[in-house]
């Protein structure tokens, strides 16, 4: 069985995410229990202190919390890149992807 996070985003919390350009790049097939599961947060600005966290797609139950870290890098022309690594996860089912 495949574990499934979708791309729909949720962000909420802070004003940052009204001013800004973010886009996210991550496997839309889904992962195995035993996959590296990462999704990486583009930014046209710098932002601080980033969760996320990975719910269940029905029923909105939370299954994984976590914080994206600075990658540091750009990508092409976007300024900013963070890492989340959700790999821990094992639970099957489809998921979607929270950005708080």
């Amino acid at each position: 069985m495949k574990i499934i996070v979708l791309i729909y985003l949720s962000l909420v919390g802070s004003a940052e995410f009204l001013t800004c350009q973010m886009f996210v790049r991550m496997n839309q097939v889904g992962f195995t229990a035993s996959d590296t599961k990462t999704a990486v947060l583009l930014s046209t600005d710098r932002l601080e202190d980033l969760s996320f966290r990975i719910v269940e797609k029905t029923g909105g139950r939370q299954a994984f919390r976590g914080k994206f870290t600075d990658l540091r890098r750009t990508y092409g022309t976007i300024p900013y890149s963070y890492l989340g690594d959700f790999s821990s996860l094992t639970t099957e089912g489809d998921f979607v992807l929270q950005i708080d």
